[in-house]
């Protein structure tokens, strides 16, 4: 058998202790660590995941509002187009300045309606006319002004002509 002598056997004992903590380091130590470290990315991963969820919820919850809102509008049938324009050029006093009002309707992908009304309005002053935007624009109501053109009025050098399209839009 081999004799170890008193040096060998610390050397030996050196190597092992060595050996342990390697083996320690290697098997125990670096895991933990490196699960640690895995564990607070993705933490912040999740994090960041959850603010983006909230964002994109928070986005979901005003389009719903938005097109709860809209269905809300578009299912109000109580006033006819031409009776709100009544209104509202009697309200900026534009009423006696209206030449003449058409309606056609139009359907939009199945069960939406679209109604373009004409409006031709004849020598009114700009004030007036802009209050008549304002009502219209400041109505609630769905709408559009897809066209509106002005012209120097023959009636006097502050009126004018004006041609504009109104779109409105309902539920069928």
């Amino acid at each position: 058998m081999i004799r170890l002598s008193v040096r060998e056997k610390r050397l030996l004992m050196a190597l092992g202790i060595i050996a342990a903590g390697t083996l320690l380091y290697l098997l125990v130590i670096n895991p933990y660590l490196s699960l640690s470290e895995s564990s607070r990315s993705n933490i912040a991963g999740s994090r960041r995941d959850l603010a983006r969820l909230e964002a994109l919820y928070e986005e979901y919850r005003e389009i719903k509002q938005q097109k709860g809102r809209y269905d809300a509008l578009l299912g109000n049938r109580e006033e006819n187009i031409t009776t709100l324009i009544e209104q509202w050029s009697t309200t900026a006093d534009v009423a006696r300045n209206i030449a003449y009002t058409r309606r056609t309707q139009s359907n939009i992908q199945n069960k939406y309606l679209r109604i373009t009304t004409d409006i031709k309005i004849d020598g009114v002053p700009m004030q007036k006319f802009l209050r008549f935007l304002y009502e219209i624009e400041s109505s609630g109501r769905l709408l559009k002004i897809s066209y509106l053109r002005l012209y120097q009025g023959l009636k006097g050098a502050d009126t004018y002509d004006v041609i504009m399209k109104i779109d409105s839009y309902t539920l069928q």
